[in-house]
C-alpha cells in the first residue's frame, strides 16, 4: 500500500520565489531613486550646456549676433552676408551668383525692398517680407525668439523691416523669407535682376571692367593727348592741323620747297659759301686775257645758265 500524494509546493521553492520578488522590488526602487536624482540634479556638463543654450537664445545675444549680419548686407558685402545664411538657404543660390545679382541690380536708395515688396509693417510677420535695400545701417528695434527661430525687426531710414533668423551650429544665421526662397529656387540671378530693374527697384549700375561686354571708355574730354598715339589728339575744335611749316620761326626770305626741289636729272642748287678773303674785292674788274679765272664778257663764251 503506497503513501498518499503530497499537496502544495515544497517550502524551499516558496522561499526562492519570495526572494526573487523582493530583489525585483528593490531594483525598481533603486531605479526610481536614480532617475529622480538625475532629473532634479543633472550633472555639471549637462547644466553647462543647458545654460549656454539658454544664453544664446536670449534677446541680448540675438541682438549681438544678428547685427553683423545686417551690417554686411547694408554695407554691400554681399559675399560675407551670404556666408551668414543658414545651410539650407545657401543651396538656393550660389555665392558668386548672389554677388552677381547685386552687381546687375545694385541697392537703390529709395527704401524699397529688394524683392519688390513694400516696406514691412512692424506688426507684420517678418518671414513674409524680403530684404530691404538702401545705403544706411540697420538699427534693431525688437527681437522675438521662438525656440531655434528668431524674428528681428530692424529700422533703416525710418522704414521697419522684418528678418528671420535660425540658430544653427552655435550661431544665428539669416533665413530667407518664403518669397525669397521661391525666387532663388526658380529663377537665375539674371532673371531676378531683369525683373527688379523692370520694376524700378535697382540703383545705378556700375560697369564691370572684367566683363568683355563693357568696353573701356575713351579719353576724357579736355585731357591731354598721348604723344605716342596721334589718334588721341582732340578733334572737337575743327580739323587736325597739317604738318608744321619748316619756314615758321625764321626771319628773312625763304625759298619755296616745291620750287627748290630739283626735277629728275637736274642738278640741285648748292649753297654758296662766303667769299674767300684772298679774292679781289667786290666791284673790281679782272682782265680776261691776264686772268683765266676772270669771267669773259663774250656772250658766246659764257657758260649756259643753270636751270633753277
Amino acid at each position: 500500500m503506497g503513501y498518499p500524494p503530497r499537496y502544495g509546493r515544497p517550502s524551499d521553492e516558496t522561499a526562492r520565489g519570495l526572494a526573487v520578488i523582493a530583489l525585483l522590488a528593490v531594483g525598481l526602487v533603486i531605479g526610481a531613486v536614480v532617475t529622480m536624482v538625475t532629473v532634479l540634479d543633472p550633472p555639471a556638463p549637462m547644466r553647462s550646456a543647458s545654460a549656454t543654450a539658454g544664453a544664446a537664445h536670449s534677446e541680448e545675444e540675438v541682438r549681438r549676433s544678428v547685427q553683423p549680419v545686417l551690417d554686411a548686407y547694408s554695407s554691400g558685402s554681399y559675399g560675407d552676408f551670404w556666408d551668414l545664411w543658414s545651410t539650407d538657404a545657401k543651396g538656393l543660390i550660389g555665392r558668386e551668383d548672389y554677388i552677381r545679382l547685386f552687381r546687375l541690380c545694385p541697392q537703390p536708395t529709395d527704401g524699397a525692398t529688394s524683392t519688390g515688396a513694400p516696406p514691412a509693417d512692424p506688426s507684420a510677420d517678418p518671414a513674409s517680407t524680403g530684404l530691404p535695400s538702401g545705403g544706411a545701417a540697420f538699427t534693431i528695434d525688437s527681437v522675438t525668439v521662438h525656440g531655434d527661430d528668431a524674428t528681428v525687426q530692424a529700422i533703416r531710414s525710418g522704414t521697419a523691416t522684418g528678418f528671420g533668423f535660425r540658430f544653427e551650429e552655435g550661431s544665428w544665421r539669416y533665413a530667407p523669407s518664403p518669397e525669397e526662397r521661391e525666387e532663388y529656387r526658380t529663377k537665375t540671378a539674371d532673371q531676378i535682376a531683369l525683373e527688379r530693374r523692370g520694376a524700378g527697384l535697382c540703383g545705378a549700375t556700375v560697369p564691370d571692367p572684367a566683363d568683355p561686354a563693357n568696353p573701356s571708355p575713351g579719353p576724357v574730354p579736355g585731357s591731354s593727348p598721348d604723344p605716342a598715339d596721334p589718334s588721341s589728339a582732340p578733334s572737337s575744335n575743327g580739323p587736325s592741323p597739317g604738318p608744321a611749316d619748316p619756314s615758321e620761326g625764321r626771319t628773312g626770305p625763304t625759298s619755296d620747297p616745291a620750287a627748290s626741289t630739283p626735277a629728275s636729272g637736274a642738278t640741285p642748287d648748292v649753297f654758296t659759301p662766303a667769299p674767300d678773303p684772298s679774292s679781289p674785292p667786290s666791284g673790281s674788274v679782272r682782265d680776261p686775257e691776264r686772268d683765266p679765272a676772270a669771267p669773259s664778257s663774250d656772250p658766246a663764251s659764257a657758260p649756259p645758265a643753270q636751270e633753277s
